[in-house]
């Protein structure tokens, strides 16, 4: 259903790396893996195993994530090696993704809600990394707050709409190196005033409520 492929879209996070555990039979029909992933072939493993066989998410941690200079897929920003790296993987999961899902019998609907945020940071990174036009960075920073938040305050929409009109006024690498240095500044803290939105996925949001 569109429903299961949208809150497994929410909540993939959790079938990372270490964090995920398949059955050897599932996992032999998920094989073989495409060779250009490098890095997010457990996002593909867990893709198609989820659609095969389901998926369980336990209430509770059990591993810790290091993040360090090292990392493949989590790094620095304006890191263009890894950026491009990352790029190429994700474009990769965009095409690969969806041929396995049909074949699992996955209806179209559901394929698409699974994919988009793929493809929105796919999008994402290829404006960062090439460049293109304003309509597009405003349309790909539309989709992406439409798939991240359930519910924003009327101030935050203010907010995001003063965003999203500043994403029409300057190019798409500009935009985002300014994207970039906001992050890093505290200005960002200055979003808590505004009143945090309620994220989309349910797991996340509970945790942010209880203090976890």
């Amino acid at each position: 259903r569109k429903e299961d492929a949208t809150l497994f879209s929410q909540l993939k996070g959790f079938f990372g790396t270490s964090r995920v555990a398949i059955r050897k039979l599932v996992l032999a029909q998920v094989l073989p893996i495409p060779n250009e992933l490098v890095v997010e072939a457990d996002e593909f493993m867990s893709t198609i195993a989820a659609a095969i066989g389901g998926a369980i998410v336990l209430d509770r941690p059990l591993t810790h994530y290091r993040l360090h200079t090292n990392n493949l897929f989590q790094f620095r920003s304006g890191d263009k090696a890894s950026l491009l790296r990352k790029y190429t993987v994700m474009d990769c999961l965009a095409r690969e993704v969806p041929p396995r899902l049909a074949s699992c019998g996955i209806p179209r609907e559901a394929i698409d809600a699974i994919l988009e945020p793929i493809r929105v940071d796919a999008e994402r990174m290829r404006l960062m990394l090439e460049g293109g036009k304003p309509w597009q960075t405003f349309a790909v920073e539309r989709a992406s707050f439409s798939l991240d938040y359930a519910d924003v305050s009327p101030a935050y929409r203010l907010f995001k709409a003063f965003v999203l009109a500043l994403t029409l006024m300057v190019p798409p690498r500009r935009f985002y190196q300014f994207r970039s240095w906001y992050s890093t500044t505290k200005l960002r803290r200055m979003r808590a005033l505004l009143g945090e939105p309620t994220t989309s996925a349910p797991i996340v949001q509970a945790g942010m409520e209880s203090g976890n």
